[in-house]
């Protein structure tokens, strides 16, 4: 196999070992991006069921209904999932939440979608935690503070 290998030319020799290196770090960069949606999975199922079980210890009904929650959870998304956020539409949402069980079961219909805003990341699942992340400082502290006044004891 050494000597098939020497009698190519030298270009060939050259675009064998980038063909290898660069099929290396692909396969570096998926393995790692697939530890991350592991990761990232993880975290969205304790997130749930940390939030179902402190909101089962209060019991308060949902003041909304589940196609409702599927509904605000699609605006939620189409208006983080973009270059440019829709930070009004965000404040929509939470306005509509009522409760702790509210802010639960939009976590849940929210569930765990692509982020594909972001090009390098193109390929990950977050939940709504992570989504929202997305948003600065201030603005998270505006939908905090909205829950807050409701009573809500969940924060982003």
């Amino acid at each position: 196999m050494k000597t098939k290998f020497e009698a190519f030319p030298a270009w060939a020799k050259a675009l064998t070992a980038v063909a290898l290196v660069t099929g290396g770090i692909f396969a570096v960069v998926q393995i790692n991006k697939g530890r991350e949606r592991r990761r990232l999975r993880k975290e969205g199922r304790e997130l749930i069921q940390d939030v179902e079980s402190d909101i089962q210890a209060t019991n308060k009904p949902a003041s909304l209904t589940k196609t409702n929650y599927k509904l605000l959870a699609t605006k939620l998304y189409n208006a983080l999932n973009l270059w440019n956020i829709d930070e009004m539409a965000v404040y929509q949402v939470f306005a509509q939440m009522n409760n702790d069980r509210d802010v639960f079961e939009l976590i849940k219909a929210f569930g765990m979608p692509l982020d594909s805003s972001n090009f390098w990341d193109a390929d990950i699942e977050k939940n709504l935690s992570g989504f929202m992340q997305k948003l600065d400082s201030d603005e998270v502290a505006a939908v905090n503070f909205g829950l807050a006044r409701k009573g809500i004891k969940y924060r982003f």
